[in-house]
């Protein structure tokens, strides 16, 4: 709407070195450029929220791959020490592996007691041939 009074002004006045028709244009282009510096504006605000969030998820999983995996259950042990049939030495080794590999222990832990005999006897033979 503005632009189109300001052309009629410009055309039938003929008024090109008129301050209002000047101060107008003027005006104009500033309003323009300030609709598109916070259309500008906004956009980089999304970009730049858009990076922090991967930013943060980035962050949040090094921090969870730098920590490791060391969590093994408390009576490991004890469900170790409680296997008939095997020396300290076995046990001993076998935990030394099983805190190696907390996924493992605590996978081990959740066996019955009969699987835990078959795992640790599985450790022993492959560890100890011949015994």
């Amino acid at each position: 709407m503005m632009m189109l009074i300001m052309k009629r002004c410009w055309h039938m006045l003929s008024l090109k070195g008129c301050p209002l028709v000047m101060i107008m244009a003027q005006h104009l282009l500033q309003a323009r450029s300030g609709r598109k510096q916070k259309k500008r504006d906004s956009e980089e605000e999304g970009l730049i929220a858009a990076f922090k969030s991967v930013g943060d998820t980035l962050s949040s999983a090094i921090e969870k791959v730098a920590t490791g995996d060391t969590d093994v259950p408390d009576d490991l042990f004890d469900s170790l020490i409680n296997l008939p049939g095997f020396e300290q030495t076995h046990i001993s080794l076998y935990f030394n592996y099983l805190v190696a590999h907390p996924h493992i222990a605590r996978a081990f832990n959740k066996l019955p007691f009969d699987h835990k005999l078959i795992w640790a006897r599985n450790f022993v033979s492959e560890k100890f041939p011949g015994v």
